[in-house]
């Protein structure tokens, strides 16, 4: 029963966020094409400030405030009342420090339009977690997916007739914020049943309770925002509006990359976590885990390098070329995504993520010390080369972590791999040569890394083979 419920929860979480990305990722693409990089640089600006404010107004409330529900159902008016009224609060502070100090950092100026949209947009993203916080607290996963479903298929169809009426920042940024709103509307009308009691059951004693228990969750989740959106907001604080737009769209294509690591990770972390006691095993099952993603990651890496400027010109256009470089080395951190997303769950199923704060303090800092350091100097490629060595050393800490406790080595077997992706390359390069079209050139690539580990006999390709004929 437990099983076949974490099972459907699972898929339609799953679903959910595929579907989401998709109609994201389309608006996406959209826009960079009719905005053009400075234009589209702005708004991306402006979301990565959204994501950190919305980050900030959470601090790890909701975990706690799901726990809880879970825990004490009878006080659930109790909870989620004053969960509500310490967002409101914790708005209240966002707005202040939207108005008076995001349009003094960056180097372009920012019309009323756009610091409204950008606030509204930050409270109703900031009010819809209190409906993800119930689905997943009684476990309506399907809610879940409805409610980004719905959101993101508002803003995509907002966009597209905003930017076709008027192809502008503002527009984008109303359609983004148009579109959250009538997102937490849905969002809070699926949770409906819920809602009595939210504006009359606070209580002042649960605000120290929750934000105590909170504040673990809420710095290493700050932590993480900032280094993902660090990037962005340093180049708008040093740059122009058109580097932070073909900075943006390279960052986009490797945040969706980053999907792959993630699902892996999350899909082994039930056998990781049983095979906690049993050292031997565990080594056995990581080392296999890390060997299998890393034959996902290195042609990815390899492939990408090669066909980046094809790449950036099939989605976003020729305007983005100038994007390639910084393309290439954001392509670099994928091999280390992939390993660290794994090492992190181990890391988690081994009960040591009090590691997790740690390095994420040191992955901040040296972001921004390295950003700091290169974007005067090299612009978007100094920021990019900053994400690789903060990637890289925060990898080695963590691989360093885990091999203290388990004892795990470099996964063996990965000739075949290396062979592999020496030929795709080979391929690959050959295939650009005669100006093949992008996805054909990506098709012949995937043939021919698994033709060729095919031929090696691989044998995780070997047992996939076998599972199909089956």
């Amino acid at each position: 029963m437990i099983r076949s419920r974490v099972v459907q929860n699972t898929v339609w979480l799953t679903i959910g966020e595929i579907i989401g990305r998709l109609l994201r990722i389309i608006l996406i693409f959209y826009s960079a094409r009719v905005l053009g990089a400075a234009e589209w640089g702005i708004s991306s600006y402006l979301l990565s400030w959204a994501t950190l404010f919305t980050i900030t107004t959470d601090l790890g409330l909701s975990a706690i405030v799901t726990r809880e529900l879970v825990h004490a159902p009878e006080r659930r008016r109790d909870h989620l009342s004053t969960f509500f009224f310490v967002k409101l609060g914790l708005l209240a502070i966002s707005a202040l420090v939207i108005t008076l100090v995001v349009p003094r950092i960056g180097t372009f100026p920012l019309s009323t339009t756009l610091m409204i949209s950008l606030a509204t947009l930050v409270f109703f993203d900031s009010m819809r977690i209190i409906a993800s916080t119930v689905n997943k607290a009684r476990e309506t996963m399907h809610y879940e997916a409805y409610s980004n479903i719905f959101t993101q298929a508002a803003i995509l169809i907002i966009g597209f007739a905003l930017l076709r009426a008027h192809p502008s920042t503002e527009g984008l940024n109303v359609a983004y914020a148009i579109g959250s709103a009538l997102g937490t509307f849905y969002a809070f009308f699926l949770i409906r049943d819920y809602l009595p009691g939210l504006l009359t059951s606070f209580k002042r004693p649960l605000v120290r309770e929750l934000v105590k228990d909170a504040l673990p969750i809420a710095i290493v989740g700050l932590v993480g925002s900032i280094m993902l959106n660090t990037d962005i907001v340093m180049l708008g604080w040093m740059r122009t509006p058109t580097e932070i737009g073909y900075y943006s769209a390279t960052q986009k294509i490797i945040f969706t990359l980053y999907v792959l690591p993630t699902l892996i990770a999350s899909a082994t972390f039930p056998a990781m976590a049983r095979l906690m006691r049993d050292k031997g095993g565990f080594k056995i099952f990581f080392e296999n885990v890390l060997k299998h993603a890393l034959m996902i990651a290195l042609p990815v890496t390899v492939g990408g390098v090669i066909t980046a400027p094809r790449v950036i010109e099939l989605f976003y256009g020729s305007a983005y070329l100038p994007a390639t470089a910084s393309f290439v080395i954001l392509l670099l951190t994928i091999p280390n995504a992939f390993t660290t997303a794994i090492i992190n769950n181990a890391l988690i199923a081994h009960n040591s993520q009090k590691y997790f704060l740690t390095y994420a303090a040191i992955g901040l800092t040296c972001n921004a010390m390295l950003n700091f350091a290169l974007i005067p100097l090299w612009g978007i490629n100094g920021s990019a080369i900053a994400t690789l060595i903060t990637e890289t050393i925060t990898g080695i800490f963590v691989w360093r972590k885990l091999n203290a406790l388990t004892g795990f080595a470099v996964p063996h077997g990965l000739t075949k791999t290396f062979i592999a992706c020496g030929i795709l390359g080979i391929t690959t390069y050959g295939a650009t040569l005669f100006q093949l079209p992008v996805l054909l050139v990506i098709g012949i690539a995937i043939l021919c890394y698994v033709g060729t580990l095919t031929a090696v006999r691989e044998p995780a390709i070997i047992r996939l083979t076998d599972r199909l004929s089956r």
